[in-house]
């Protein structure tokens, strides 16, 4: 058993508690806990000189004081424990004797639900050190970015972009500020999907702006958001772009898990994405729009879709703009998901690529390959894949 050394004193001594029918005092005791097989994992904070719930009754009766004030940091905390009730029997004249009585052992304590936040911010500033392109990044909770890697060489920085955490609940929020410095080129990626879990205490963001100045390039090619059962997410990005600025980015998103049976029944997911006075797509997707989800001219029963957009700060040459069309309604023909697949160019900044699908690995196969292809067509660059997609 182990007694917790600090016992909640008064201005004069140990706190006491006057009972308003008798005049008598009680003095409280000290917090206890015993370490036992229930209530495995639970946590408590300690709120100073709080001593708990005082009963009080006349002269002839019993009062109970039950101390419920918990352990601050007990000792090997990863053991489970629980806590013990003290009580006392109160005279008219105010002889207390103490009595310990502990809990049965399927009860659980009293606690407090404290929701938990994740907030995190990363800054990644990019720019051309003579034919090189160098970051340099600061940030704020879990969210960094690994070594910086060269495969194309020099002029083209990879960067691998990675929340440890892995997934975001009610109330967390992550901020990803980019800016590519004139001449830069960067990549970003991530190793794995962003997952928004079911949320119980509001909502769940992540954020991201990026700014590309003139004769950069930017690739923005994160793996996709799934959305779980249950939660409550915003899923927003932006981009702008100076003149002579280009970029290419994707979104990807999964309704919940279908291959491990947890399909998205409820609550629902909110999509922005943006390249300053060219184009704009939000959405808001509810588990229960029975008709989005399933009619024929909403997603159809698919639960996977995304976005490839090619921008440009400047107007497109129609030779560009005919050329990037064709390279890829050429590479959707040859795939599979032909049918659910198109592509189109809004204005003459913007080329766009959709497509929808049952599963996220044939999205993300398909759009792997049109970004491949445009690279080669557009910037006349070869398709060196990131090496965390190889892992």
């Amino acid at each position: 058993m182990y007694r917790h050394p600090v016992q909640p004193r008064g201005r004069y001594g140990p706190f006491k508690k006057r009972l308003p029918q008798n005049g008598a005092f009680l003095t409280t005791s000290r917090t206890t806990c015993t370490k036992t097989e229930t209530d495995r994992g639970a946590r408590c904070t300690y709120r100073g000189n709080q001593t708990g719930t005082e009963l009080a009754g006349t002269a002839d009766n019993v009062a109970t004081l039950a101390s419920t004030t918990p352990v601050i940091n007990p000792p090997n905390r990863d053991r489970p424990f629980r806590h013990a009730h003290t009580e006392r029997r109160v005279s008219a004249k105010g002889n207390a004797r103490k009595k310990q009585n502990l809990l049965p052992m399927n009860a659980s304590p009293p606690t407090t639900k404290i929701p938990s936040r994740w907030r995190a911010q990363l800054d990644l500033r990019y720019q051309r050190d003579l034919n090189r392109t160098t970051v340099k990044h600061t940030h704020n909770g879990p969210l960094r970015i690994l070594k910086s890697l060269y495969p194309e060489g020099d002029g083209i920085c990879h960067n691998v972009l990675v929340h440890p955490p892995s997934g975001l609940v009610g109330g967390d929020a992550i901020d990803v500020q980019v800016d590519v410095g004139v001449g830069a080129h960067a990549l970003v990626t991530t190793p794995g999907a962003t997952r928004f879990y079911r949320s119980e205490a509001g909502l769940a963001s992540q954020q991201v702006v990026a700014r590309v100045a003139s004769g950069a390039r930017l690739e923005w090619l994160p793996l996709e958001a799934i959305a779980y059962d249950g939660c409550d997410a915003l899923n927003d990005a932006r981009f702008e772009l100076a003149e002579g600025a280009e970029m290419m980015a994707w979104d990807i998103t999964a309704l919940g898990l279908p291959n491990a049976n947890l399909p998205f029944k409820t609550g629902q997911f909110q999509q922005h994405m943006a390249i300053n006075g060219h184009w704009l797509e939000r959405g808001l997707i509810r588990a229960n729009d029975d008709r989005l989800l399933n009619g024929p001219l909403g997603l159809d029963g698919m639960r996977c879709m995304g976005t490839l957009v090619f921008g440009s700060g400047l107007p497109l040459e129609p030779a560009r703009v005919s050329d990037a069309l064709a390279v890829c309604r050429a590479t959707l023909e040859a795939h599979p998901l032909r049918v659910s697949a198109g592509a189109t160019s809004p204005n003459r900044h913007v080329v766009v690529v959709r497509v929808l699908s049952p599963l996220v690995e044939d999205n993300i196969a398909l759009l792997r390959a049109v970004w491949a292809n445009w690279r080669k067509a557009l910037w006349a660059l070869p398709n060196n894949v990131p090496r965390m997609w190889n892992m």
